[in-house]
């Protein structure tokens, strides 16, 4: 009697184990189609039932798997729609130099043309292919800065230096309008920054204040450090900026009120993005009879 009893006893045991494993061999078969559907693109799977038992540290890792390709997906179509802009944008800013180019080369051809007509053409051509190649580098620049493709060098810089450096390159368009630019910063102010880069940015903002202000008039650019952060303004007198150009002065394209015939507004989103990408922010103040002032500022 005994010997049927545990006969019985082991019999059972066998059921319960072999429908256990039926159990959880049909589970892993439904785990091993979520990871095959995941692996197809498939981001919709449910593991709600393998919150428990032996599976469910595999269902958590496909789960973070799932969320984590779902992510790279949605930056990947991102990626692709601001190539897809950057391409339509380059596109259609490279229409007007090249459409002018051309025309000016179809009139030199002529020859009937005079000297001096040649020499006015000519001159205006080669104005034409220095824009076309400034226009190029600001749009490749732009580009590599929305791929976030550009290296930066972090050092500790001179910022009194970097602005001296800044009033360098612009010095023969200030010295064309009779402007003068007031430089104040203490000498031994310093920086963590990329000192190429900062001086590109500063660059733009510099060159926008000497194209707005007027004939003979006073340019500040000036630095101070603050125990939370350092700020490096660039303030002109030129006409205030609009009320409703303020809100959209570093919007790609933009072009205000106020904006240079030629400008194709970029610059000032160039400077916004590059500004970004070394750790700080830019924003602007303009009301009428103040002087204009474009102020970056930098945590400490």
């Amino acid at each position: 009697m005994s010997f049927l009893i545990f006969f019985i006893i082991i019999g059972l045991i066998s059921l319960v184990l072999g429908l256990i494993r039926r159990r959880r061999n049909r589970a892993i078969k439904r785990m091993s189609l979520s990871i095959r559907r995941v692996m197809a693109g498939d981001d919709s799977i449910d593991l709600r039932e393998y919150r428990n038992g032996e599976l469910a540290a595999l269902a958590a890792d496909v789960q973070k798997l799932t969320l984590s390709l779902r992510e790279k997906d949605l930056q990947l179509s991102k990626d692709k729609t601001i190539l897809l802009k950057a391409i339509s944008d380059i596109s259609h800013q490279l229409k007007t130099p090249l459409a002018s180019l051309s025309m000016y080369l179809e009139l030199l051809s002529r020859p009937t043309l005079d000297e001096a007509e040649r020499l006015k053409f000519s001159q205006s051509a080669e104005r034409q292919i220095t824009r076309l190649a400034w226009l190029i580098q600001s749009l490749l620049l732009m580009s590599k800065l929305d791929a976030k493709a550009i290296t930066f060098k972090i050092e500790k810089c001179n910022l009194r230096e970097i602005l001296e450096e800044t009033a360098e390159t612009l010095l023969p368009k200030i010295s064309e309008k009779a402007q003068i630019i007031q430089l104040s910063c203490e000498p031994d102010t310093y920086i963590m920054s990329d000192r190429n880069w900062l001086v590109e940015a500063l660059s733009n903002l510099l060159k926008n204040a000497n194209e707005h202000a007027p004939e003979e008039s006073l340019i500040e650019l000036k630095a101070e450090q603050l125990p939370l952060c350092t700020i490096v303004s660039v303030s002109n007198s030129g006409p205030a900026i609009a009320a409703e150009d303020l809100g959209h002065l570093f919007e790609r394209f933009y072009r205000g009120h106020h904006a240079a015939r030629d400008s194709v507004g970029i610059g000032l989103e160039i400077t916004r993005s590059l500004i970004g990408q070394l750790g700080g922010r830019i924003e602007v103040e303009s009301s009428e009879g103040q002087p204009t002032v474009f102020r970056i500022i930098f945590p400490r």
